[in-house]
């Protein structure tokens, strides 16, 4: 059985959505303080850092299969957490749109993972996650990140001069220079972070350290499978290439 992606259901999470959405522009919730925008955006803020390559490290951070590892009940947490200083009038719109959400997210029963497709019918509901290319899951998915990442232990973050996430995209500036050895900590770190506050493992990060000094112009693996080195004199990101 195959299942349009555009069907009736698909049009409450969107409904949903927009209705938070628009709540939390009214109230000036901001909760895209690591958000990265657009590239240009990103561009201007690391050009006023004086980056060079002997005071500063940049590693790019990849969020594995992220559509489909935030779970409703991620979602849920999230939305709550930033409407918290809401009144409530708009706290009714809020679990209104929730529950247009969670319909949606409860009549899906074909998942995108990966290369493959896969059954979750049978799945409780806060155990669904976002369809990839469904109408909400950029905006929710940039939410629900931005909660962890504003909840979790900031230690990790601390250690950075920027970092900034794009969807499932991020980038990281370490001050001085970082090896492979202590890149691979600080992600161990990382991920025990965000996991304890997501209340899973769901999420998965990989990690992508820059040697623009290097003496080859490739890309090798490391001890550890979920951390590369790239050895080039440019690093894309996005759609740039950071020199």
């Amino acid at each position: 059985l195959v299942c349009p992606a555009t069907n009736f259901t698909s049009g409450f999470p969107k409904l949903g959505y927009k209705a938070i959405e628009k709540v939390f522009k009214d109230n000036k919730i901001n909760f895209g303080s690591r958000t990265i925008t657009q590239a240009s955006d990103l561009k201007m803020k690391l050009e006023t850092l004086g980056l060079t390559t002997n005071n500063a490290t940049i590693v790019s951070i990849d969020a594995e299969a992220m559509y489909p590892s935030i779970k409703y009940s991620l979602i849920e947490k999230a939305i709550h957490y930033y409407a918290e200083s809401l009144d409530d009038d708009c706290l009714t719109i809020i679990n209104l749109a929730l529950n247009l959400i969670k319909f949606g997210m409860e009549n899906t029963i074909l998942t995108f993972v990966d290369r493959y497709y896969k059954y979750d019918g049978n799945l409780k509901t806060e155990e669904k996650g976002l369809t990839i290319g469904g109408y909400e899951s950029a905006w929710l998915a940039d939410l629900a990140m931005s909660f962890l990442l504003d909840k979790m232990d900031q230690g990790p973050l601390d250690e950075l001069q920027h970092f900034g996430i794009y969807r499932d995209d991020g980038v990281g500036i370490f001050k001085g220079n970082v090896t492979e050895s202590q890149l691979i900590e600080w992600l161990d770190r990382f991920q025990t972070n965000v996991n304890k506050e997501a209340g899973n493992d769901f999420l998965k990060f990989t990690a992508v350290l820059w040697d623009p000094n290097g003496n080859n112009d490739t890309q090798r693996e490391t001890i550890d499978p979920r951390v590369s080195v790239v050895i080039d004199k440019a690093f894309p990101f996005l759609d740039m290439e950071l020199s």
